[in-house]
């Protein structure tokens, strides 16, 4: 719902200082935009206080479904101990 509430902002402020054309629109983008980026990259997650236990086998099913590199790493794969990714965008 907060990414929600962030595209919404974002769409707002285009066309409020499209309409009034407001000065300084170009910072109050960036800065509205910056804020979105750092929701969908999981800057400042929370850590995490205990580990997340999972019955259903979800963490590896939906690790198998990603890409990997030559690492064998995916963005795909959970930590679910400290943190949710375990390579997080972010880091």
């Amino acid at each position: 719902m907060h990414m929600m509430k962030l595209l919404t902002r974002i769409g707002w402020e285009v066309r409020a200082g499209l309409h009034d054309k407001r000065q300084g629109l170009y910072a109050v983008l960036h800065d509205a935009a910056k804020e979105l980026v750092d929701y969908l990259l999981f800057v400042d997650e929370a850590e995490r206080r205990g580990r997340i236990e999972s019955a259903s086998g979800f963490p590896e099913k939906f690790a198998a479904l990603g890409p990997r590199d030559s690492h064998g790493r995916s963005l795909r794969q959970l930590n679910l101990k400290t943190r949710l990714m375990q390579y997080p965008c972010s880091s």
